[in-house]
């Protein structure tokens, strides 16, 4: 399945895509290029998630706050 989407880029660079990709080659470019970026970002993340989750400081921190009584009281 496909969804068509709408993107700007700048001028130049559409052009110079334009005429370098061939138009049956271009969405399967943009697509390769895109998930390559997603999931860079997303190793990313679950680096600093990890590091976060071994930060002995941290987890101290969070065990401190949630030890409080969050109970609303009227």
């Amino acid at each position: 399945m496909s969804m068509r989407i709408t993107i700007s880029i700048p001028d130049n660079l559409a052009k110079k895509f334009q005429e370098t990709i061939p138009p049956r080659k271009r969405s399967n470019l943009v697509a390769r290029l895109l998930r390559n970026e997603l999931k860079k970002r997303e190793i990313s993340l679950e680096a600093a998630c990890l590091k976060a989750n071994n930060d002995h400081d941290l987890n101290k921190e969070i065990d401190k706050w949630q030890s409080f009584d969050d109970e609303i009281h009227e």
